[in-house]
């Protein structure tokens, strides 16, 4: 099977002469891939320069996108497991109607939050502290659980080894950053956060999104579903910030799918 190249320029020429340009890039999500669990095998990452075309050149250039994929994309990677993503402001409604259009649904939020600003308060009955290996079957199990119930609403094609790889995630999260936490509410756990501190420099995705520099981040975040609402998510986020904080020089942000 031939693959198509990493990255392509897509143009298209609206009727009043303008010209609207974007790139997409390949990215593959393969059986090892912790990512994979919340996205199909192929995603083709389309970032759209628009200009002041608003909705009409967002329409014109998912035109231009779907004839390129159609006629440089073999049919082996045009399956239910691929997808186009586009990552694009929330309050820029002009251009919704062209997504939803064209197909798209809203999967993936990226909230930034910026330093010193006060956590809500939790339950002062939970107890936050730093995830060890001795608890990494049960961060396991809750993240395990957070990503089934985050995968329904994604849509995302289910991995019948997603729990070893949320294990092994959580298992080097804990090993190398240090930077999980677990709640417990009455010596059981009962929340999991797993964080860390990274520049969006050095990442081919979060450059797209966030400004270089030190950079806090809470990556998933999870509680059942019979204890949310009580104040365990909020407990949780709140230390975990306290402690991610203090080495992020610009701000954190919270990635949800």
């Amino acid at each position: 099977m031939s693959i198509p190249q990493h990255s392509a320029d897509i143009t298209a020429t609206l009727p009043d002469g303008r010209v609207v340009r974007g790139q997409v890039y390949r990215q593959l999500h393969g059986a090892d891939d912790l990512l994979s669990v919340w996205h199909p095998r192929v995603v083709w990452d389309f970032v759209p320069s628009l200009g002041d075309t608003g909705g009409q050149g967002m329409d014109a250039l998912l035109r231009a996108l779907r004839g390129w994929l159609d006629r440089e994309v073999p049919a082996a990677e045009r399956t239910d497991d691929s997808a186009v993503q586009i990552t694009w402001p929330s309050h820029d409604v002009a251009v919704s109607p062209a997504l939803l259009g064209h197909g798209m649904v809203p999967t993936t939020v990226l909230a930034t939050r910026p330093r010193g600003v006060p956590a809500p308060p939790g339950n002062s009955d939970v107890r936050v502290r730093v995830a060890t290996m001795s608890d990494v079957d049960e961060a396991a199990k809750l993240a395990a659980e957070e990503a089934r119930f985050s995968g329904l609403v994604l849509g995302a094609a289910p991995r019948s080894n997603a729990d070893q790889l949320m294990r092994e995630h959580v298992e080097r999260s804990v090993y190398f950053s240090g930077r999980v936490y677990l709640a417990e509410l009455d010596g059981i756990a009962v929340g999991v956060a797993i964080c860390g501190v990274t520049d969006p420099a050095h990442s081919p995705t979060l450059r797209r999104w966030l400004p270089p520099g030190q950079w806090g981040y809470l990556g998933q975040v999870a509680v059942p579903p019979d204890l949310r609402g009580q104040g365990v998510g909020a407990a949780l986020v709140a230390v975990a910030i306290s402690q991610v904080e203090p080495r992020a020089r610009q701000g954190g942000s919270l990635s949800n799918g």
